[in-house]
């Protein structure tokens, strides 16, 4: 179970584990292709331009979502 962070600061070349731009991915889609069953991904509020949409690579489970929220900070 991993916490990972988006920011429209970030960069997809960062690890994604941790809230600040230095840490955090730019694109949701960089989350949804490396997020995992039992996963969060926390996304700061900001205007992301991806195109192409958002495909979710994995699966979760009914005990072990993959979640995608709003950052909270």
């Amino acid at each position: 179970m991993t916490v990972y962070y988006v920011r429209p600061d970030g960069s997809d070349s960062n690890s994604g584990l941790g809230y600040s731009a230095s840490e955090a991915w730019a694109t949701v889609s960089k989350a949804a292709v490396t997020a995992a069953a039992g996963d969060t991904v926390w996304i700061a509020g900001g205007t992301y331009r991806e195109t192409g949409g958002v495909t979710v690579a994995n699966s979760g489970t009914a005990e072990a979502p993959i979640v995608f929220a709003g950052d909270p900070m």
